[in-house]
């Protein structure tokens, strides 16, 4: 049962490589603005500037779990936003082993945490103040009380 496991989850990896090379690619013109002048006498100009959100909690289901990372954190990352995700308590190894490789990278600490858990960690990063977006991704009875959870702290963007 083991090895199958193992098989399962390295075909994912390829995908999620895809996923984080693609974003990499798109964070220069994710965060670059426009400007183009109005139509007026003044010399007025329109100007477009993008900002990140800021602390992003990050919730993955418990099945493509390298998937569900990758297209949630990647994102995230390009645009600038710190992010916070939670593995499933029932699959959290391959995530957990892919921690250090963000220190290794560069990344300085607490632009990318990862937590395991339940639903308890997840309520608690939906109820959280500091958190400015949540990514959801799981059944529809939990998505709820997530929406819940942030409907009580300060209306966390999904």
């Amino acid at each position: 049962m083991g090895v199958s496991i193992i098989v399962e989850v390295t075909r994912f990896i390829p995908n999620a490589i895809k996923i984080f090379r693609y974003y990499a690619a798109q964070a220069y013109n994710a965060l670059q603005g426009e400007s183009w002048p109005v139509d007026d006498d003044e010399g007025s100009y329109r100007i477009v500037q993008h900002q990140p959100f800021g602390p992003c909690a990050l919730i993955g289901a418990w099945n493509a779990t390298l998937t569900f990372f990758a297209y949630k954190i990647a994102p995230a990352l390009a645009t600038g936003n710190t992010v916070i995700f939670k593995t499933s308590e029932k699959s959290p190894l391959s995530v957990l082993l892919l921690a250090p490789l963000f220190k290794k990278a560069g990344f300085p600490d607490g632009v990318v945490d990862i937590v395991s858990g339940g639903a308890s960690a997840g309520n608690l990063l939906a109820r959280h103040m500091g958190i400015r977006l949540i990514s959801f991704t799981g059944s529809a009875p939990a998505g709820k009380k997530v929406v819940e959870a942030a409907a009580q702290s300060n209306l966390s963007r999904f």
